[in-house]
């Protein structure tokens, strides 16, 4: 399936990266994070997302925690790990969380007070909004669950009751999106410290309205490149995440993000597509991940300034 954005991208060079806003920042030093992680590189994962992290404002900062905390407690760095974990836990992260997680560090914590600080949350959540993302994730799951698929896969459903399956799955899709319309629309990209609670299944609900190339999917992708802009989406490198999943329903990738790394139609443009969204390249993706790069693959260079700060300078 070709996609005009793709033509686009496919024939930009790769020299400087375009003007960078600390969202860009966040975004790529958070993608560079990760790659640490799967190095088990744990020291230069906190330290580079801890970098990320100092582009964002205050609201949207927090999310980002829990992981920092998470992983100073791997560390045995427990002082750490309590500060971060307060420190979520006054942004809006639910105190169980550490307890069921975490007991060893929730242990050693003021666990009175974050508990009274929870509750103080819990008092501005609106539980009809919750109760509506738990009904609609309640219904995806219904239709894609094993009620209709058996074992042995889709491609053994009888004819007459795959069509059935398929307009169950439209219509239920269809809620889907307007309720998806509905939450970008009154409360931008949803975050627990904005709703008071987590935002169960929306990550799943826009890769399921996003799976094909129709009305819908274009108006989501039009809606998140608009937050984007106005960094209300902080990591744009989610976006190239549900096109490349929307390709891969037709058994191809983009640039790797999703599925097999020899489905991706030019392994050579690659690099540039992640660069356009943000992302590290295959080179660093592979590390740690037990994939293997295809033959004819090439690293191209990062453009200058990637990675916003002079200290990541990666070859």
């Amino acid at each position: 399936m070709k996609q005009k954005w793709l033509l686009l991208l496919t024939i930009l060079p790769s020299f400087e990266a375009p003007a960078q806003s600390n969202c860009d920042c966040f975004d790529r030093l958070h993608n560079l994070a990760v790659y640490y992680y799967y190095y088990k590189d744990t020291t230069q994962y906190i330290n580079t997302l801890k970098d990320a992290v100092s582009f964002l404002d205050t609201t949207q900062a927090g999310e980002y925690f829990p992981f920092i905390a998470t992983a100073y407690a791997s560390l045995k760095q427990y002082d750490s790990a309590i500060l971060y974990y307060t420190r979520a836990v006054e942004w809006g992260y639910d105190i169980d969380n550490i307890r069921n997680d975490m007991s060893h560090v929730y242990n050693l914590m003021d666990t009175n007070k974050l508990k009274r600080i929870n509750l103080e949350q819990r008092a501005k959540t609106d539980f009809d909004l919750y109760s509506s993302f738990m009904q609609q994730g309640a219904l995806d799951q219904f239709v894609r669950g094993d009620i209709f698929f058996p074992e042995s896969g889709r491609a053994s459903i009888p004819p007459c009751k795959k069509s059935v399956l398929d307009t169950l799955i439209t219509t239920v899709d269809d809620s889907t999106f307007e309720f998806v319309k509905y939450i970008l629309e009154n409360y931008q990209y949803p975050t627990q410290h904005q709703l008071g609670f987590f935002p169960m299944y929306f990550n799943v609900f826009l890769m399921h309205v996003t799976a094909e190339d129709n009305e819908n999917s274009r108006y989501i992708f039009k809606k998140l490149e608009e937050l984007n802009k106005t960094c209300n989406l902080p990591d744009k490198s989610r976006i190239l995440f549900y096109k490349e999943r929307q390709m891969w329903e037709h058994d191809k990738g983009y640039c790797g993000l999703w599925g097999g790394l020899n489905k991706i139609e030019n392994i050579n443009k690659a690099d540039s597509i992640r660069f356009l969204y943000n992302q590290v390249r295959l080179k660093e993706q592979v590390a740690g991940r037990k994939q293997i790069l295809p033959k004819e693959y090439n690293p191209t260079p990062y453009p200058k300034n990637y990675f916003c700060l002079k200290k990541y300078q990666i070859q």
